[in-house]
């Protein structure tokens, strides 16, 4: 849903249930979020709540992991890592 100046989007319309790796329609959102913050001085990602699923993965590095893959995504669409900040 729309936030101030961003969106919020759950981790489940992103991940692999479980997992931290982009599905594709996560990817899909995550290029077209890197051409709307195209612009954007700072972008910052943040991770709110755990997966019910976390097989691998305990919260925390649950959280961690798909923080990183998202910046990760993003920055290999364009956004400088300068300009990404990371809250978990």
């Amino acid at each position: 849903r729309p936030m101030a100046d961003g969106v919020e989007i759950r981790a489940a319309d992103l991940f692999l249930p479980g997992e931290a790796l982009l599905s594709a329609r996560g990817e899909a959102q995550i290029a077209a979020l890197a051409r709307r913050f195209a612009s954007a001085p700072a972008v910052e990602i943040r991770s709110h709540g755990a997966d019910a699923r976390h097989e691998r993965f305990d919260e925390w590095d649950l959280a961690a992991a798909r923080l990183g893959a998202v910046a990760r995504a993003l920055q290999a669409r364009g956004l400088v890592r300068d300009r990404l900040l990371i809250r978990g």
